[in-house]
């Protein structure tokens, strides 16, 4: 691709702030080479636009729309609904769950019927949980939480991928990030990762952190001092929604 190469934050269903970071963006979708990290729903007040939005962009090789454990929860919570209706056992209690992380508004919006919750579940389930590319001489690696960096690349964990929080605490800590065979051996390789705000690795922090080893995106879009995010890879400049 010719184009940028743009990474997005953490969404949370707050689709007026990504309507206004995407007039500021105008991604190219023909030319860049975009990634999502994913949390698209829950928290914020429509994660229903904010998923028709991304349903109907372009199914093209460089559009990369990534899972994160919200849309995990998701998932686990349409098994529960399926299953509720069909009077079948199993999945009890991930409504529960889901609702307790800030799930409420996305099963009002989403579960008006049977079929209607199952083309969103369907849909967040197909995401791929990671995502490797070159750019500007560097490799990158996407993932929602990151990686392990004491576990080769083949080996991560599905969960940690989504729910791990390994890079933010070590960042936090002040502790060195040095990645295992796998991560390591690649020539200049940065993890690119959303899930934990920024706020809560520097405090009063709300914009991407970014170091070689590293870059933080989840920068508290649900937050009332809190953005979405966007960062173009090869000039490095970065957007963010305004409040």
């Amino acid at each position: 691709m010719s184009g940028r190469f743009l990474v997005f934050g953490d969404i949370h269903g707050e689709w007026q702030r990504l309507a206004d970071l995407l007039e500021q963006v105008k991604p190219d979708y023909e030319w860049d080479e975009v990634v999502f990290l994913g949390d698209y729903v829950d928290r914020g007040p429509e994660p229903k636009r904010v998923l028709d939005y991304l349903m109907q962009l372009p199914q093209r090789d460089n559009i990369h729309l990534l899972r994160g454990n919200h849309e995990c929860m998701l998932w686990d919570a349409f098994a529960e609904f399926w299953n509720a209706h069909y009077a079948l056992s199993g999945a009890v209690s991930n409504i529960d769950w889901w609702k307790r992380e800030g799930g409420s508004e996305s099963f009002r919006q989403l579960s008006g019927s049977v079929e209607e919750f199952k083309k969103y579940a369907d849909f967040v389930n197909n995401l791929p949980l990671m995502l490797e590319a070159d750019a500007a001489g560097r490799t990158y690696i996407f993932a929602h939480a990151g990686v392990d960096p004491d576990v080769p690349l083949d080996d991560q964990r599905d969960g940690d991928l989504v729910h791990g929080r390994y890079l933010s605490m070590r960042y936090k800590n002040h502790e060195p990030i040095k990645y295992l065979e796998g991560l390591g051996e690649l020539a200049n390789v940065t993890v690119v990762a959303g899930h934990t705000p920024t706020c809560k690795v520097i405090e009063g922090c709300y914009e991407p952190i970014v170091t070689p080893e590293v870059i933080f995106m989840d920068t508290g879009s649900y937050m009332p001092e809190g953005h979405i995010s966007c960062m173009d890879l090869i000039s490095r400049q970065i957007w963010q929604s305004r409040r």
